[in-house]
């Protein structure tokens, strides 16, 4: 057992992962009938993994060989393979094309190719096996080793997934190992030949397991069915896509294997050196499910070269489930290359007396000469480049000096780079080469810039054009004709800057001055002087109040206007203090140098203190707000009342009603006149808290006025009110 118990682990380390099929077709139920299926499958695709299958099903690939026809299968789990090593597997054959003629259904009688079912070989004959074919060892212990058969405790879950597990890798192992070996497969009943076909005759075949009646109703599965002539063999694709990449002492090989997925189960590798015969590589047939640099899609396989620069060929084989060898791959070809372990760097360089051209020289090893192609120098304006070759065709590796023709730049920067037989490129690190230069950049133009409420101040120009152009320095100041003062600490590559200013200083505008320099730097002239207009934050000086009188309805005020110079206009209110209304009386412009006004306050406003204020706002829509002293407003008449007058001759009255919403009163006086020209005399005084009066003092006839007024406290008294007539 110890000698199966390697291979098991060597198939672990080779290969990673279990035995890999592709579905070709299948058809039918669990229980089988003499008819023949009603369809075919579909074109051979290979055999399905067993893991990636979701029903229970048999697989089945055909490989027509014209004097027979080979059949390959596999169940979709370990519980169907189990099943078909107790039970056994029938094979059967239905003539559905004879001589180019579609068998009618009810000529399509299956042949039983099996007369007995196909079980595993007996562990005594497998053992046998063992001695002339390795992979027979792995089919004998997954069948009868008592390695796999642990005994558990069913109330234990892990001991009970473990146990699925053993099972599980049991039947993964056979399944892989048939792939690689017909004897074995046909020991492990998953491979018949059919060797008496009719050339011209086309099949279906159909496999199942011989379960007995009792089980059918409960183990449902799909038996294998394909159809195929025996002349249609099973495609075997050569290999196209096979590249090589090679290395020190090594090369990686890697091909797209996701295409002949279900074609090919393994593959085998072979190398042939310096012109002779392939030997193959890989004594176990090579398998890569994943990979570590992708997902499976494509194989990789990693050879160790014996010596670099000896010419080696690959080819590729893929193997099919029915153990045998695909078309070989096209070839692909190479040698080891060693990496060039050696840093290149200049000597010298040196500009002629003229400064317009430079010689460059280098040394190089023997040793290194010998294992370069050519030699190259590149030129560029900056460190990072981008660098632009000087010479079109390489330098011979003999060479040891060069002349730049074409130093045009004040900063120039060169790598010398050679270049190997194999095409790889090494650099060395940039040379510095400074050119003399007392020539200023030019002045900067088109500064602009804007400030926002918080002062933040955005400035921007346009960029300057020349080569060797180091930055720009930008400069403040507050006074247009002033000192300016450098505000970036050192030049800037940008052309725009933003700048913070000081929202505390009183002057209206700031002003910038911008500079160009060079990498020698040299410097521009300052630039026009960009004014920009610094956000206004501050209030205006207040106006100041000079007078406020009362003259009979009307208020008088004067001022005197706010100092500042930005004022635009000026707000004036009054506000009542009883009754906390402010009205707006006068918005007013600037400019005047005292400004007298007047103003006139409602009824309301009567017998209140009043206060006036005077808002001054500058441009900005900053404000600055005075305040008068109170005055008391109070002309001692009220409005007039609106009485009524309505003569009732049955009663033999004249009734007088009235509504006064004025608070205080204390009385009422009643004045009448007789006749178109009599006089107004003082005829009655009612309480406060009446709102009428009925005069009974009457004469048919006559005509009769009246006039009314309320009297408060204080002596304030109503305006008289309008005449009332009544003729009686």
């Amino acid at each position: 057992m110890c000698s199966c118990r390697y291979i098991v682990v060597a198939i672990l380390l080779l290969f990673g992962s279990t035995a890999s099929a592709q579905k070709a077709g299948s058809q039918g139920g669990g229980s089988q009938k003499a008819s023949p299926p009603r369809k075919a499958s579909s074109p051979q695709k290979g055999l399905r993994p067993p893991s990636h299958e979701k029903e229970a099903a048999l697989y089945l690939l055909a490989d027509g060989r014209k004097d027979s026809v080979v059949l390959r299968w596999v169940p979709s789990s370990d519980v169907l393979w189990k099943m078909g090593n107790k039970y056994g597997y029938i094979v059967e054959r239905f003539t559905v094309v004879r001589n180019g003629k579609v068998v009618p259904n009810g000529n399509k009688q299956p042949k039983l190719l099996t007369p007995e079912p196909l079980r595993p070989w007996s562990q005594k004959a497998m053992n046998q096996l063992v001695e002339t074919d390795e992979y027979a060892a792995v089919v004998e212990e997954a069948l009868y080793s008592d390695e796999f058969n642990v005994k558990m405790k069913a109330e234990s879950p892990s001991e009970i997934m473990a146990q699925v597990q053993q099972s599980q890798n049991r039947f993964g192992f056979a399944l892989l190992v048939c792939d690689f070996s017909p004897v074995v497969a046909r020991a492990a009943a998953l491979r018949l030949t059919d060797k008496k076909p009719a050339t011209d005759e086309k099949y279906i075949y159909r496999v199942g397991i011989a379960l007995p009646d009792s089980l059918k109703p409960t183990i449902t599965y799909k038996p294998g069915v394909t159809m195929l002539a025996p002349t249609e063999a099973f495609l075997r694709p050569s290999i196209r896509d096979l590249k090589a990449e090679f290395g020190n002492r090594a090369v990686t090989l890697n091909w797209d294997q996701e295409k002949l997925h279900g074609i090919y189960t393994a593959f085998n590798i072979e190398r042939s050196a310096n012109g002779g015969p392939f030997v193959k590589l890989n004594q176990q047939p090579f398998m890569q499910m994943t990979t570590s640099k992708g997902n499976g899609k494509y194989a990789y396989f990693v050879d160790s070269l014996p010596d670099n620069y000896i010419p080696y060929a690959y080819r590729i084989t893929g193997v099919t489930p029915f153990g045998d060898n695909g078309a070989w791959s096209d070839t692909v070809r190479g040698e080891g290359l060693s990496r060039l372990d050696y840093h290149p760097f200049f000597d010298s360089i040196y500009l002629t007396p003229s400064g317009t051209s430079a010689i460059l020289r280098w040394k190089l090893p023997d040793s290194i000469r010998q294992r370069i192609a050519g030699i190259y120098i590149a030129r560029a304006p900056k460190n990072q480049g981008p660098y632009a070759d000087i010479n079109k065709d390489p330098f011979s590796p003999a060479q040891s000096e060069a002349m730049d023709p074409m130093v045009t730049g004040t900063s120039n920067y060169y790598r010398l780079r050679l270049v190997e037989k194999n095409g790889r490129q090494i650099s060395s690190l940039p040379y510095y080469l400074p050119k003399e230069d007392s020539i200023p950049p030019i002045v900067p133009l088109g500064l602009q810039g804007l400030s926002d409420n918080k002062g933040i101040t955005r400035i921007h120009w346009q960029p300057n054009t020349e080569k060797d152009l180091k930055g720009y320095r930008l400069f403040r100041s507050q006074v247009k004709t002033g000192e300016y003062m450098e505000i970036t600490k050192g030049f800037i590559t940008d052309t725009s800057f933003i700048d913070t200013l000081n929202l505390s200083l009183i002057n209206s505008y700031v002003y910038y001055k911008v500079i160009a320099l060079d990498h020698f730097f040299n410097s521009s002239d300052y630039s026009a002087p960009l004014t920009v207009r610094r956000p206004d934050t501050i209030p205006p000086m207040p106006a100041i109040i000079t007078g406020l009188s009362r003259k009979d309805t009307l208020v008088y005020l004067s001022f005197v206007p706010s100092a500042s110079g930005d004022v635009k206009g000026y707000n004036l209110y009054r506000y009542n203090k009883e009754s906390h209304k402010r009205s707006v009386i006068a918005v007013l412009p600037s400019g005047a140098v005292a400004v007298p006004c007047t103003d006139e306050p409602s009824g309301a406003d009567l017998g209140h203190n009043l206060v006036y204020e005077i808002e001054a706002e500058d441009s900005a829509g900053n404000k600055a707000t005075v305040q008068s002293g109170d005055l008391f407003f109070e002309t001692g008449f009220r409005r007039p009342m609106n009485p009524k007058a309505m003569a009732d001759r049955e009663a033999k009255k004249i009734r007088l009603s009235w509504s006064y919403d004025q608070p205080g009163v204390i009385r009422y006086e009643v004045f009448r006149a007789t006749g178109d020209d009599g006089k107004f005399i003082s005829y009655a005084e009612l309480p406060g808290n009446v709102s009428g009066y009925e005069d009974s003092g009457l004469h048919i006839s006559n005509t009769y006025k009246y006039k009314v007024k309320a009297v408060m406290d204080r002596g304030i008294e109503s305006m008289m009110s309008k005449v009332l007539i009544v003729v009686y």
